[in-house]
């Protein structure tokens, strides 16, 4: 009587084959499912991109030229994005996340921080005066808060430097001695 099985060795012959075949196939599977996945961030992505862009576009005239950041809560209740974007790994998109669009709508940023200088608050405040929003006389001084230019379009909301957030309620002083300076947190 014959027994009919495999060999020792054809075993071992079938668990060498069946290794080999999944250290060629395994690292491809694996890869191209995180391609599959930052493909779809990448797309995520996008989409929130041509939502800022469309909002840029409605609203050229009254964003200054100066970098400027959004929020996708804010393009949600302009009905330019759906609620709950998710990412590759199913969670939603935090409605505080930020897209920052640069000077003249040139390029566009995802999860960016609006990371603002002294100085781009400086020009903010000259631009707003510049653009005739208040009168200033020759030798007196008057003052904005960052919140009114914030309302009117000249600096973003969630402005931070560094890790800090600025406060909207401070006070920047302009000062018109033939040239407008200011001066930010000084009361007038």
């Amino acid at each position: 009587m014959k027994n009919k099985g495999f060999t020792l060795v054809e075993l071992l012959g079938v668990i060498i084959i069946v290794g080999l075949l999944s250290l060629i196939i395994f690292p491809n599977i694996i890869s191209s499912f995180f391609e599959v996945s930052n493909k779809l961030d990448d797309a995520t992505k996008l989409i929130v991109v041509e939502a800022a862009k469309d909002y840029y576009s409605s609203n050229r005239n009254k964003i200054s030229n100066l970098d400027y950041c959004i929020t996708i809560s804010t393009l949600q209740t302009e009905g330019l994005l759906a609620y709950d974007i998710k990412d590759s790994d199913g969670k939603i998109l935090p409605s505080d996340t930020l897209v920052k669009i640069y000077k003249n709508g040139s390029k566009y940023e995802v999860d960016e921080k609006c990371n603002v200088s002294s100085d781009d608050i400086k020009n903010a405040a000259k631009a707003y005066y510049n653009d005739g929003n208040i009168a200033i006389a020759n030798g007196s001084s008057s003052c904005v808060t960052i919140l009114t230019l914030q309302n009117a379009y000249y600096l973003s909301r969630n402005i931070s430097n560094g890790n800090t957030m600025y406060d909207s309620n401070t006070p920047l002083k302009l000062t018109n001695n033939g040239e407008i300076s200011v001066a930010i947190g000084e009361s007038c």
